[in-house]
Formats: C-alpha cells, sequence, structure tokens
C-alpha cells in the first residue's frame, strides 16, 4: 500500500465551491448545501497537504472552472461523523490528490445532519488572491 493511499487524521482537505448559493454572505462560511454528496453519493474534496496555496488555486481552476473559494477542514471531522475521506486520483487531469468523501447515508435527514456538522467545522471561505 502507497501512503498516497491513507488519508490521515490530521490531513487538511479542501472543499471547493462551485455554486455561490453555497456561501452564507452574512459569516463567509458554507452552507450544508456546500458539502452534499452528488448523485453518485460521494463530495469532491482535495488533500492540501504540503500544496501552496497558488497550487491550490490553480487545481480549483481544473477542476471547477469558477473562482467562488473553497473552504478547509481536517479530515478527522469527516471520519468522526463516521464518513470517509478516499483518495481518487484524476490523473487524466493531472489532479493526484482528489479525494472522494464517501459512505454518506442513504435517508436524506441523515444525510443533511452530517452535511450541516461538516459545514459547521469547516473554515471561513477562502477566496483566490
Amino acid at each position: 500500500m502507497d501512503i498516497r493511499d491513507i488519508v490521515d487524521n490530521k490531513e487538511p482537505i479542501a472543499r471547493f465551491i462551485r455554486v455561490s448559493d453555497w456561501i452564507r454572505k452574512k459569516d463567509n462560511t458554507i452552507t450544508s448545501q456546500g458539502w452534499e454528496p452528488y448523485q453518485d453519493n460521494e463530495t469532491s474534496v482535495l488533500r492540501i497537504q504540503g500544496l501552496s496555496e497558488p497550487k491550490i488555486w490553480e487545481l480549483e481552476q481544473i477542476i471547477t472552472k469558477k473562482k467562488h473559494g473553497r473552504v478547509d477542514i481536517i479530515a478527522e471531522e469527516v471520519f468522526n461523523i463516521r464518513l470517509k475521506v478516499v483518495p481518487d486520483p484524476n490523473y487524466e487531469m493531472n489532479i493526484p490528490n482528489h479525494a472522494c468523501v464517501r459512505d454518506w447515508p442513504e435517508n436524506v435527514n441523515e444525510r443533511m445532519a452530517k452535511a450541516d456538522l461538516l459545514a459547521a467545522a469547516s473554515s471561513k471561505v477562502k477566496t483566490a488572491p
């Protein structure tokens, strides 16, 4: 097993904001909708440990093609609510640090409760320089 296959509890991950409505303007935080999984029941994130800020923003442009910003969170916050952060490198797009949050519950109320917890544990929204 390669070390890149393991996401450490203390590893920072970023969630890019794809839709401006995911930002609460009053306090510059992400809404729970910003953490909800897609139809494939996964939430796309980026492992950012060791990456420079310019590199993170460069990858945002590749991934989202938008400039709404991002929030950061420590992987442990995801693990604490019984979700997983699974490495999901995208070599086609040259994004080896891509990962997915998985194991979302099928029940919509349980899923939203977990998304609420992730939103509360996330940093303030950061915007590209």
